[in-house]
């Protein structure tokens, strides 16, 4: 069996969920049946990229405690990071924005 903390040091600790790596599709499946403040918190982010924790707070217009789930949740799924009070999106969260936003624009037919 792996050590207790095994999946917290692991190397690609960002993307994994329960010890599974997760990839962009599963990610982007994730954020469509995440939280609502999860889904606002990734919207906000992945708009202006970075942004401090005042200024999510501001724009979601409700309690705290709501919008800190949806930024843990978001740094879970190793889509955003926080330093000195400022969220930003991680290497992994720009290509899975980079998806979506290609995505959107393809027709299904």
């Amino acid at each position: 069996a792996p050590p207790i903390n095994f999946y917290r040091t692991a190397p690609n600790v960002g993307r994994e969920m329960w010890g599974i790596t997760m990839s962009i599709a599963e990610t982007i499946f994730r954020l469509a049946v995440a939280g609502p403040y999860a889904r606002f918190c990734w919207g906000y982010l992945s708009e202006r990229e970075r942004a401090p924790v005042t200024e999510i707070h501001d724009a979601s217009k409700t309690d705290w405690w709501p919008v800190k789930a949806g930024l843990d949740e978001l740094k879970r799924m190793g889509l955003a990071e926080v330093k000195d009070d400022v969220w930003s999106l991680t290497d992994f969260g720009r290509k899975v924005r980079d998806v979506q936003r290609t995505m959107a624009g393809v027709r299904v037919v």
